[in-house]
């Protein structure tokens, strides 16, 4: 394999010339958790285990606690976490890594964890966190793992990790074009997040009649399910290999909990033979979850914008069909019942114990309060405005997260170099 001038082969990939190429202890030394079980106690010192390492930074917000006596244990030997430290998850979700900043309070690492600790003050903790995220450790990981139904790795393992190593001002640069893109990330998600916030509020408050719509006046109607359309089931007597074939297509569960309207474009195929009698769906159906695990889930629903041929509803949900010429709005409907008011009401009337069940009978007997239909197409259309907003948002912050990602394909193996 040729490689070009200033580079060099190494069991990592092809990398500059002048970056080292080492172990991990080598740079940084590896720590392992104190093997006891700590007392667990309310209003005490925060613990840090695999669950608070999945972020950038360490997550103290739903740590278990321990007492006084017990942080003293568990920090001896040079484990009390400081400020540029990484603790790393070596069970379970192994590779997960996350910063330990100035401004955490006081903590200890429970269980399946390790702490790293740079050896050279001007390393970067931020480069070996992408490093450690990035292909280069993941691969690593995956052979140590190979065969293994229990996700584990123990320090002498971690220790040996292969690492390329720039110099420290090289690793510092690389880091500050990685915590850029992580602060357009997080400014990103913010932002989703507040966006996601303010529609649950303008839901909340529409579809209830807190809030009018200027121009728009008069009594709201109750309304009883059963009285405004009709249900009907989902694809029966199909078999395992009547699915992933086939000319027709069908709606599943996940389709339905996963947008208030339904993507066409990535339905499931399904074999239908000639003279079955199935249900076809149609434009401006409503498909409502019929069981789940959880009571949460049971009822959420969505509807059908597009016209499409040969389409039926996998059996785990059931249609709902408006009789014609009734005056009301599918798409409202839609987002009512995937409000918080909405979902109060089917998570009453979900039925079981270890699976939870809603049956047709008790939907029908839901009662709406509705709008005019003139007033239930303009929220409607608030809502649907706002979610097209939010998603043009997380198309943005998918791409950056792919920009990222080859950010750090280049920047990590010297492509691209920054000095």
């Amino acid at each position: 394999m040729e490689v070009k001038k200033g580079y060099k082969i190494t069991e990592v990939g092809v990398i500059p010339n002048d970056w080292d190429f080492d172990k991990l202890e080598k740079y940084w030394n590896v720590i392992d958790c104190k093997h006891i079980t700590a007392k667990f106690i309310d209003n005490g010192i925060p613990l840090a285990s695999i669950t608070e390492v999945q972020n950038l930074f360490v997550d103290l917000t739903n740590a278990m606690q321990t007492t006084d006596f017990f942080y003293n244990k568990l920090i001896e030997g040079g484990r009390k976490p400081i400020t540029g430290d990484l603790i790393f998850s070596r069970n379970a979700t192994v590779g997960e890594v996350a910063q330990v900043a100035k401004w955490h309070p006081p903590f200890a690492m429970g269980q399946d964890v390790c702490l790293l600790r740079k050896k050279n003050p001007n390393s970067s903790t931020t480069f070996l966190q992408a490093i450690i995220k990035s292909s280069i450790i993941e691969k690593q990981l995956e052979l140590l793992m190979v065969g293994s139904t229990f996700k584990r790795v123990n320090i002498e393992q971690i220790r040996n990790l292969l690492i390329p190593f720039p110099s420290p001002n090289e690793q510092r640069a690389i880091a500050a074009a990685l915590s850029d893109a992580d602060a357009l990330l997080a400014a990103l998600e913010r932002l989703i997040a507040k966006k996601k916030a303010i529609k649950q509020g303008a839901m909340q408050e529409l579809l209830t009649g807190k809030r009018r719509l200027e121009g728009f006046e008069g009594a709201w109607r109750q309304w009883r399910v059963g009285n405004i359309g009709y249900t009907y089931s989902g694809l029966t007597g199909k078999v395992k290999e009547d699915f992933g074939v086939g000319e027709g297509r069908y709606i599943t569960f996940l389709n339905v909990m996963n947008n208030v309207k339904i993507d066409t474009s990535i339905l499931e195929p399904v074999n239908i033979k000639t003279g079955e009698n199935q249900n076809n769906v149609q434009f401006g159906d409503l498909f409502f979850n019929t069981s789940s695990e959880t009571p949460g889930e049971v009822g959420m629903c969505a509807v059908l914008l597009e016209n499409v041929s040969n389409a039926y509803l996998n059996s785990f949900c059931f249609g709902f069909r408006l009789h014609e010429n009734i005056e009301i709005e599918p798409v409202y409907i839609a987002y009512y019942f995937r409000s918080s008011v909405g979902r109060s009401a089917f998570y009453s009337l979900a039925q079981g114990a270890t699976r939870y069940n809603l049956s047709k009978s008790n939907f029908n007997n839901i009662t709406l309060r509705l709008p005019k239909q003139d007033e239930q197409r303009a929220i409607a259309q608030i809502l649907t405005d706002m979610d097209a907003d939010i998603a043009a948002l997380e198309q943005q912050r998918d791409k950056y997260k792919a920009v990222k990602a080859g950010m750090m394909q280049e920047l990590l193996t010297g492509k691209t170099r920054l000095i």
